[in-house]
């Protein structure tokens, strides 16, 4: 039966709603601030129609893809017994609990994943392309002007005034911030690169290009490395056949990697200019580094269970007066907050998919759009050293949820022909 691009229509609606919540005034307050409250209704509403209508899957319940976000909820709902903000600790639990359960059904009621990838994948392409096209023009063309500390960006076309904040010379489109500007550029040329290989057209690399460019006038120095990373990971397993010489040439990239990153490291002039080149003056962590220490000393302090689901922030930063949003590493506010025992299932969730697909492509050829997937996910999981979007009402999350259940659905055991999340 021929799937109707209807049958997308709830997912692309949803994610649509999650990119339009992105949007920022130059005051950095939402241009939509009830938007989340959207969001909950057309997910519950989504959620609900597709359990009426198609009940549940049990093999789905006993797939790796649920029982490992399911389980990692369970850790965080009883962190609320130890938090040293039990409310606050488990309302957040019970909102990652609720909301990731319900975007794992809505994926799974979907009849073809692929469809579901596709449309993801352009309606993301759309929006980073007028996010680019944006900051580009008016930085470009037009003034740059202070105004209650903080600076601005704003063109004026036939009376109307189109503005932008600016981190010094780093651009923020109509996002409010560089750094999610650069973390959707990160996806969206990985992205690029997935188009490029299936159509060959010229005007995917134009679309790069552009991409690249706003990546470097945002100064995303989280999401260049990721970018690297992931597209380094994508075109190792699109472009090397696997044999014993792509094995080598492998070897040979990852020691000339190790090398330069040694060379890097002990030659400062060498990052000041990496830095400038991406119009970053700085080479210092903006605090980060002090945030880290403080974290890591709370870890020591309570190596096991932590102190208190996604309250690294109030338990912590601000307890200790440090000036800084959050965490800026979401793998140092897990722990910090959960302990080891919540670390391991918060890794068990995101490191599996790409375990398996590293591990199993000798064995069979995995299609594309799966590669694309895992290289998006180790670019995510890369940018996330850096930053902490680990927030269950954002696009970041539900995005990051989505790639993990259509690596689990569609990577094929050989032996069992079954799909990677059935076969437990």
């Amino acid at each position: 039966m021929r799937i109707r691009s209807k049958e997308t229509f709830t997912i692309g609606l949803l994610f649509s709603l999650l990119l339009l919540s992105m949007l920022q005034t130059v005051e950095r307050t939402p241009i939509f601030p009830n938007m989340p409250i959207l969001i909950l209704a057309a997910l519950f509403i989504a959620f609900s129609v597709e359990l009426i209508n198609k009940g549940i899957d049990l093999k789905f319940i006993k797939s790796h893809c649920f029982l490992a976000f399911n389980l990692f909820g369970l850790l965080i709902t009883i962190s609320a017994l130890y938090s040293e903000q039990p409310h606050l600790t488990f309302l957040r639990a019970v909102q990652y609990f609720v909301i990731s359960n319900c975007l794992l059904i809505v994926y799974d009621k979907h009849k073809s994943s692929y469809l579901v990838f596709t449309t993801l994948s352009k309606l993301i392409l759309i929006y980073t392309l007028a996010a680019c096209i944006y900051a580009i023009i008016v930085f470009e063309f037009g003034t740059i002007h202070q105004i209650d500390n903080t600076w601005r960006n704003s063109l004026d076309i036939f009376g109307m005034k189109y503005e932008q904040l600016l981190y010094g010379n780093r651009v923020s489109s109509f996002l409010g911030n560089p750094n999610r500007l650069g973390m959707l550029i990160m996806i969206s040329s990985i992205l690029c690169l997935y188009f490029w290989s299936l159509r060959r057209n010229i005007l995917w690399l134009l679309v790069l290009v552009i991409f690249l460019y706003t990546l470097k006038l945002s100064g995303s120095r989280a999401s260049l490395l990721g970018l690297t990373v992931g597209s380094v990971f994508f075109i190792n397993y699109n472009c090397l056949k696997q044999n014993s010489l792509s094995t080598a040439i492998r070897i040979a990239i990852t020691s000339g990697v190790l090398i330069l990153a040694l060379y890097i490291a002990i030659n400062p002039e060498v990052v000041e200019l990496i830095f400038s080149i991406i119009g970053r003056e700085s080479t210092t962590l903006s605090r980060r580094d002090i945030a880290w220490n403080m974290l890591i000393k709370q870890f020591q302090s309570t190596p096991f269970f932590g102190v208190g689901y996604r309250i690294s922030t109030e338990a912590i930063l601000v307890k200790n007066n440090i000036p800084i949003s959050n965490s800026h590493n979401v793998y140092l506010a897990v722990i910090a907050e959960t302990g080891l025992i919540g670390f391991i299932g918060f890794i068990l969730i995101y490191a599996t998919p790409i375990l398996y697909y590293v591990l199993n492509i000798n064995k069979k050829t995995i299609n594309i759009e799966v590669l694309t997937s895992v290289s998006i996910l180790v670019a995510f999981l890369t940018n996330q050293l850096f930053e902490d979007t680990y927030s269950a009402i954002s696009f970041f999350f539900a995005y990051t949820t989505f790639l993990v259940y259509f690596i689990g659905k569609n990577l094929i055991d050989a032996n069992s022909q079954k799909s990677y999340y059935q076969a437990q």
